[in-house]
């Protein structure tokens, strides 16, 4: 029959951006959104600025990558793959277990929101 309804206050599923710790990696700043530790069971959500000339380490994920790109412009490197070139508004599927980089091309800060399945291990190429 399903769980049943539990009480949860607003404040409980509410966060605002002001509140939550960021955290920096080679210019990419990073918000966790929607995480296992804010009560995210089953997607990950998390907000990302990456400063112009910067780029994200080589990396994976145990899960697929969604990453919806709400401002600026970049490359999407699936390394050994292929090299993507996109700008803002678009959406990058990127697939489990595939290495990739993600660089800002452009003059302004790329925007991201990534979505992962909760719980997904980061590989980075080392």
């Amino acid at each position: 029959m399903g769980e049943p309804a539990r009480q949860v206050s607003a404040q409980s599923i509410a966060t605002r951006l002001a509140d939550i710790q960021e955290f920096e990696l080679a210019g990419n700043i990073m918000y966790g959104l929607a995480t296992p530790r804010r009560g995210a069971r089953q997607v990950e959500v998390w907000y990302s600025r990456l400063r112009p000339e910067a780029e994200t380490p080589i990396h994976s994920h145990s899960g697929e990558e969604v990453l919806v790109v709400l401002r600026g412009r970049g490359e999407a490197r699936r390394i050994g793959v292929e090299t993507v070139t996109f700008e803002a508004p678009c959406t990058l599927i990127l697939p489990a277990f595939e290495l990739h980089q993600i660089a800002n091309t452009g003059r302004e800060e790329l925007q991201t929101v990534a979505a992962i399945p909760a719980g997904s291990k980061v590989f980075d190429e080392r």
